[in-house]
């Protein structure tokens, strides 16, 4: 059972990851003996059987575990407090903050409204500019489509 295409095949199963446990000690024992001395499979067979030897014999220190003490506990409640502390402080800003501006002069609140609407009509009118000049090159970009 162990004749030159066996292995041969074998080894071409094993390489390509479909051998079974039985095939590969069939393998193993093959590449172990003096037949497949000079193959790159014995070197790896034989690496393999050296490291399954190997031992880790250095003993390891765990960390201990940090005790729950009452310095932790007491930050934990001084975070909370602050994040609770900085969200409240931030509420009441945000409510102060009111961006209302109240004009009791009608003159004055057209002149306001009219220098507004002309500032987005200026930039309204700049937009429609770059939106027709972009529209006058929409016509090249048929070209690259034939």
């Amino acid at each position: 059972m162990n004749d030159g295409h066996n292995i041969a095949s074998l080894t071409e199963k094993y390489w390509a990851g479909d051998t079974t446990l039985q095939e590969e000690q069939i393998l193993r024992e093959h590449y172990s003996s003096a037949k497949g001395i000079n193959s790159p499979e014995s070197a790896l067979f034989s690496f393999m059987k050296q490291e399954q030897a190997v031992t880790y014999t250095k003993t390891v220190q765990m960390p201990k575990a940090r005790k729950n003490n009452w310095t932790t506990r007491l930050l934990s409640i001084a975070a909370v407090g602050l994040v609770l502390m900085g969200s409240w402080y931030g509420l009441n800003q945000a409510s102060k903050a009111d961006n209302k501006v109240v004009i009791d002069d009608p003159q004055l609140a057209m002149e306001i409204t009219k220098e507004a609407f002309a500032l987005l009509n200026g930039k309204m009118g700049k937009s429609k500019a770059v939106i027709r000049e972009n529209i006058a090159h929409l016509d090249k970009t048929f070209i690259f489509k034939k």
